[in-house]
């Protein structure tokens, strides 16, 4: 008895978490479609829950930094550039990223900052 109880938990637990990762999934896509569309600011809200999920999501943060970069949030976008680069291994992620931080500082009228996105 006390088995099928444990392997119905067990068979619970990942029902729950695939559905969690549906969830993120699929904001991330809707969130992506918005951007496509030019509406970064619901492209914004939709990365920012898919991240309240799951803080990890590099490609969550990734494109957070973009939509706030075509809202010209530029703080904000290197923040979320800055997770991004953070929270993966990828070398070529973080390149990506470290280019749209000196982007972003360039466009924050900062050069500075820039250069040393840029050279780092």
């Amino acid at each position: 008895m006390i088995r099928w109880c444990v392997l119905i938990l067990m068979a619970a637990a990942l029902v729950l978490q695939s559905a969690q990762a549906q969830s993120v999934r699929s904001l991330v896509n809707k969130g992506n479609d918005k951007y496509k569309g030019g509406n970064f600011a619901d492209a914004e809200i939709n990365y920012r829950k898919a991240l309240e999920q799951e803080q990890q999501l590099v490609q969550g943060h990734f494109n957070l930094g973009n939509s706030l970069y075509k809202q010209g949030k530029y703080d904000e976008a290197v923040r979320a550039y800055e997770a991004a680069r953070e929270a993966t291994k990828e070398l070529r992620t973080r390149a990506d990223a470290s280019y749209n931080i000196g982007n972003a500082h360039l466009k924050a009228q900062d050069p500075q900052k820039a250069i040393q996105a840029y050279v780092n």
